[in-house]
């Protein structure tokens, strides 16, 4: 990737980080759904009788090399209240709400999707959010499981898993979507790491 198209990439991330009003994945207590909280700890069977069925699922699920049992077992379940509130990040593991987090403002109803092209998809962007502007991609694969970190206080990107303090491997769900805008356009193969954006690169050129 050229120094240009990585300036322009850092410049969309920082027009977007504007836009949305707030950092992806900021941190919250609880979330409210009627007259009824969810917090930390509650059941996902509470969440679903509380809140209903999320907006969108993403499932991080894989197993360890050799059959050593699953890695990676965790869930975000995206609740979209609409253009006027944040969007609510459930994280659950092993049934149980782990934490609560935003993501930016949702999205109206009958939205009229104005289409999506290359410069859409950058860095930091939510899976709920690409898949809500650019649809499910054209391929889809699982790349990677675990990860390297050095002495860090607060554990591997985007804090998966919590709590770790010392220089080893984490366990990194890691995707790669290719989405194809047609003939006129490259390929994009697009990198995620535990749910969000983290690289996108160009393949070979598109088709009709």
């Amino acid at each position: 990737m050229t120094m240009r198209k990585r300036l322009q990439r850092l410049l969309a991330v920082i027009a977007w980080s504007v836009a949305i009003g707030a950092h992806p994945a900021a941190a919250a207590d609880s979330m409210r759904c009627g007259q009824r909280l969810i917090g930390d700890d509650d059941y996902a069977a509470e969440l679903l009788s509380v809140c209903g069925e999320p907006d969108y699922r993403d499932v991080w699920s894989a197993p360890a090399p050799y059959g050593g049992g699953w890695v990676i077992d965790a869930e975000e379940w995206y609740y979209d209240f609409g253009p006027n509130q944040l969007v609510r990040v459930v994280r659950l593991r092993n049934g149980r709400i782990d934490s609560i987090q935003t993501d930016g403002y949702g999205f109206a109803r009958q939205r009229q999707s104005r289409g999506c092209g290359p410069h859409d998809i950058i860095g930091g962007l939510s899976k709920f959010r690409l898949v809500r502007l650019c649809g499910e991609p054209m391929t889809r694969r699982f790349v990677g499981v675990f990860q390297p970190f050095y002495g860090s206080p607060y554990g591997p990107r985007h804090g998966f898993p919590p709590g770790v303090r010392s220089s080893g491997y984490a366990p990194v769900y890691r995707e790669e979507w290719t989405y194809n805008f047609g003939a006129r356009h490259l390929l994009q193969v697009v990198t995620l790491e535990n749910g969000r954006v983290v690289e996108v690169d160009s393949g070979d050129r598109g088709f009709d």
